[in-house]
């Protein structure tokens, strides 16, 4: 459960959070460490573009799990 002083992503504790916000809308969406903030912000600040790293790493992940059985 995050609270004020936690980041909404990381969950990890920092004095010095964010205001993310929708640079399309300008509505806040939340506090966010400044490491998390910059890596949306990194990533196209959309869900497509954080959706694609994911299965990204999803899929480095496996193909390192089956060598490991190889």
């Amino acid at each position: 459960m995050a609270t004020s002083d936690c980041c909404q992503i990381c969950q990890s504790y920092s004095p010095k959070l964010v205001y993310d916000h929708d640079h399309n809308t300008m509505k806040f969406r939340g506090v966010l460490c400044n490491e998390c903030n910059l890596g949306i912000g990194q990533l196209g600040d959309t869900y497509k573009g954080v959706l694609r790293a994911a299965n990204y790493i999803k899929t480095h992940n496996e193909k390192q799990d089956q060598h490991l059985f190889t």
